[in-house]
């Protein structure tokens, strides 16, 4: 019993895992898996993955099925993306109207305005960080921040302009 559940805890910490972990353990576990016996024998892994085998296969199927669900989510956040763009608030038309008409993809935005932080939110905007440390040339900009476009949503507004109008 105390078997299991160190195994179910150790599952529950894959799951946690980021993407390119579990892809590389996936992979590792299919060299074990498919590689011929004559292969294995030379990498010095054939008594390894003979006594293992069952384990490699679930870190095989658990490290597929991440990486599988994780760019299913990543391609419905993507079209989630694109439909927020389709009704976007006034504000929020006003900030990515500038990004595509002046074509730049960074700009200081000040604080106190809505446009910039809700769109941040949904994942259109990212918030550059600060320079640790400015040139004394440069005035303090307290209050302002500065946001970047992502770039395939600023080619996307490129190509549909009047999202933006």
């Amino acid at each position: 019993m105390d078997q299991l559940l160190v195994w179910a805890k150790a599952l529950f910490l894959w799951f946690k895992a980021p993407v390119k972990i579990m892809a590389a353990l996936s992979i590792l576990s299919t060299v074990g898996l498919f590689l011929p016996r004559d292969w294995q024998l030379v990498m010095g892994i054939a008594d390894w993955t003979a006594k293992y085998r069952v384990q490699e296969w679930m870190i095989f199927l658990f490290g597929v099925i991440w990486v599988m669900l994780s760019g299913i989510q990543g391609l419905f956040s993507l079209e989630n993306i694109r439909r927020k763009l389709h009704s976007l608030p006034k504000d929020q038309k006003e900030v990515l109207r500038y990004y595509v008409k002046e074509d730049v993809s960074a700009h200081p935005w000040f604080l106190a305005q809505t446009g910039p932080r809700s769109l941040e939110c949904e994942g259109i905007l990212v918030l550059l960080p600060k320079p640790a440390v400015s040139p004394q040339s440069e005035p303090q900009l307290d209050g302002i921040l500065n946001y970047r476009v992502k770039l395939w949503i600023l080619k996307y507004l490129k190509k549909r302009p009047k999202l933006v109008s």
